[in-house]
């Protein structure tokens, strides 16, 4: 304690300033955290769903290969923000997921892929699109808002329009 007259103070920081160092703190990790949710829609987008779009496998590029097995192989970001989960070439149904925290980009996406007329919802749980004639077989897009963490699967039916 520094002793100045009537006034005690301890070294260091006052107070306040702790608390507004706190409350930076807890902005700046919340900012962070949105940060990576948006970016994960686009992981999903450029890993699974173009990929699936356009008739070609899905990317692993700069993952490390945590499972494989029963169809399917789980792949790891380094960060481990995120994990991409997809069948196997030879399995039945082919589909590639992300499971991570996503944003608002979800909604914005679901909005313009509808408006647009590449897809339509299906009346099922979890939330489902399904591509229109553009693509056949048909593709649809699963979007498991309840799960922690959020998933978003592609899936290939192998139905026609």
């Amino acid at each position: 304690m520094i002793n100045r007259g009537a006034h005690n103070l301890k070294a260091g920081c006052p107070k306040g300033a702790h608390i507004a160092g706190a409350a930076l703190i807890a902005i700046w990790m919340a900012a962070s955290v949105s940060a990576q949710a948006e970016g994960t829609f686009e992981v999903f987008e450029a890993r699974c769903l173009t990929p699936m779009a356009e008739v070609r496998n899905s990317d692993t590029s700069g993952l490390r290969l945590v499972a494989d097995g029963d169809g399917r192989e789980t792949w790891m970001a380094y960060s481990q923000e995120w994990q991409l989960v997809r069948s196997t070439t030879e399995a039945v149904v082919q589909f590639c997921a992300v499971h991570g925290a996503f944003g608002v980009d979800v909604d914005a996406w679901v909005e313009a892929a509808i408006a647009d007329e590449s897809y339509i919802r299906i009346d099922r749980v979890p939330e489902t699109l399904q591509s229109t004639t553009w693509r056949e077989p048909l593709i649809e897009v699963e979007i498991e808002r309840e799960t922690t963490p959020m998933r978003l699967t592609v899936v290939e039916t192998n139905l026609e329009s």
